[in-house]
């Protein structure tokens, strides 16, 4: 058994950057109304405070009129990407059913089934349209015309164009059929309980500071330290979510530098990162989630700890080196 079948990543890179990423199924006319999630907030706002006005068992929508199709979509995408509108290969709706249903059958026997489902070959050249003008007067509410989705497109494809990996990571987080790679979930899991992780240091720093530890110890401030530990914290959460060690070694590099600067040992600079790996360890154990997980915590938040203190300990030696030269 394999994570990564190699047939499979060529047939995923394959079919989402030579065909499947201009495919429509039919005539591209699916339609289906969007709805931006902070218009459906205010929505429920909306609905709830005028509960009152509505009839018992009475059906309400949220939504702007009408649809927003497929080939509409891609045409607006394609012009923001690639600077000028490209046209689409339109796939016979007689074809799309077995084609879908031969993708799915591949998908399932090499362990990742593609969105696509052969019952959506249903809705191929159907626009489910919507009138919910009675609801937004019922309401008096309607859709913020800056988030329909025809405005958002250019800023979806900028953030796609300049952060791809962050834009499939919260795309596939979106997309809870997916099975999402054990990086983003140890991300997902430190941004749920990194107010928690946080709690943990400030316990631990206010221990020894009431203890008279810190300051005889360091020579720093009890805020100091609070920033240290909470700024390692954020560099590492970030590194966890870009794959990028480089940058976590680059911060602890730093963090060393200023600190020989002031006299601070080498073990004290180990000792606030080593914290923050126990401190986010523990929490994120509480979590029924870890227990799937233990090999991605090692590897994503422990070694890059590893590699943080490896950075550190090399800082300090070559200061030590450059200072008795």
């Amino acid at each position: 058994m394999f994570a990564l079948p190699p047939l499979q990543v060529f047939l995923d890179t394959w079919l989402s950057t030579r065909w499947n990423a201009r495919i429509l199924g039919g005539r591209g006319e699916a339609a289906i109304p969007y709805l931006h999630i902070r218009d459906a907030t205010v929505f429920m706002h909306h609905l709830l405070s005028r509960l009152d006005r509505l009839e018992p068992g009475e059906v309400v929508m949220a939504g702007a009129d009408g649809a927003v199709s497929h080939r509409e979509l891609f045409a607006a995408a394609s012009a923001f990407y690639y600077g000028a509108e490209r046209r689409p290969l339109l796939l016979p709706r007689p074809l799309c059913r077995p084609g879908m249903w031969m993708r799915d059958m591949m998908g399932r026997a090499l362990g990742s089934r593609p969105f696509e489902r052969p019952w959506m070959a249903d809705y191929i050249d159907r626009a489910m349209e919507i009138d919910a003008g009675r609801s937004r007067r019922r309401l008096e509410w309607t859709p913020n015309p800056r988030l329909e989705l025809p405005a958002r497109l250019p800023f979806l494809i900028e953030n796609l164009k300049t952060s791809p990996l962050e834009w499939q990571r919260r795309n596939r987080a979106a997309m809870e059929h997916l099975n999402l790679q054990p990086s983003f979930r140890v991300y997902r899991l430190l941004m749920k309980y990194q107010s928690e992780i946080d709690g943990e240091l400030t316990i631990e720093l206010e221990r020894e500071r009431d203890a008279g530890e810190l300051e005889r110890r360091t020579g720093l401030s009890y805020d100091t330290l609070l920033w240290d530990h909470r700024d390692a914290l954020r560099t590492l959460i970030d590194a966890v979510r870009t794959g990028e060690r480089q940058a976590f070694r680059g911060y602890c590099s730093d963090l060393a530098t200023r600190r020989i600067e002031q006299g601070v040992s080498a073990d004290e600079v180990v000792r606030i990162l080593r914290f923050v790996d126990h401190a986010c360890l523990k929490v994120l154990r509480q979590d029924g989630e870890a227990a799937e997980l233990f090999t991605a915590l090692r590897d994503y938040v422990s070694m890059n700890v590893e590699f943080g203190v490896d950075q550190v300990l090399e800082t300090f030696e070559e200061a030590a080196v450059f200072g008795s030269s």
